[in-house]
């Protein structure tokens, strides 16, 4: 009976002294740098497995996206700036998942509209027009979307490189015409004067 035996010995109950426990082992590591301080450094492997898919990169190309090798470069309104090398890389991506869609939907016959589905169109976007396309209140890409009958949403996971990705979920024909649209809306965008 050592349950008992803790409980005699520890008013407490042995629940209240575990969290006790617990919560002094919480402080020490506090005080040593960091919650993390007692756990071992994982191996690069590990490291590799629970980095994110995006951005992809070209086959055969490893590492970050190429002209990533160093802080990526900000605006005067703090908005990241994408390299050319880092659009190529977004655009050769952007069209392997655009022809994934398109191949989906021809073999399964349905239309998609929504983020289970592939994008049936994906257009790669400088992080500094997404607020212009989204509009207030979202209105500026529902006015798009109304026009071309697609839904289109806009991916910014990679918006820390200075791009993101329209994906656009609809009909070939739909899809060509919300491009055409955001191409338009993109050559129109104006940067704020300050």
């Amino acid at each position: 009976m050592r349950g008992g035996a803790l409980v005699a010995a520890c008013p407490r109950g042995p629940e209240r002294q575990l969290r006790s426990n617990s919560a002094r082992r919480a402080r020490r590591n506090r005080r040593r740098g960091g919650w993390d301080a007692e756990e071992p450094a994982p191996d690069n492997a590990a490291q590799m497995a629970l980095v994110p898919s995006r951005p992809a990169l070209p086959p055969g190309q490893t590492g970050r996206p190429a002209g990533m090798h160093g802080p990526v470069p900000v605006n005067r309104f703090g908005i990241a700036e994408a390299t050319p090398e880092a659009l190529a890389a977004a655009v050769f991506r952007a069209q392997q998942v655009e022809k994934a869609g398109l191949e989906a939907m021809r073999d399964s016959g349905k239309i998609p509209r929504g983020p289970p589905d592939l994008p049936t169109g994906t257009e790669v976007i400088e992080q500094k027009c997404v607020a212009y396309l989204i509009g207030k209140g979202g209105q500026a890409l529902a006015a798009i979307n109304a026009a071309a009958g697609v839904s289109t949403q806009i991916d910014q996971s990679t918006k820390q490189f200075g791009y993101s990705m329209a994906n656009i979920y609809g009909t070939e024909e739909g899809t060509a015409k919300a491009k055409l649209i955001l191409r338009q809306k993109i050559s129109e965008y104006r940067p704020l004067r300050g």
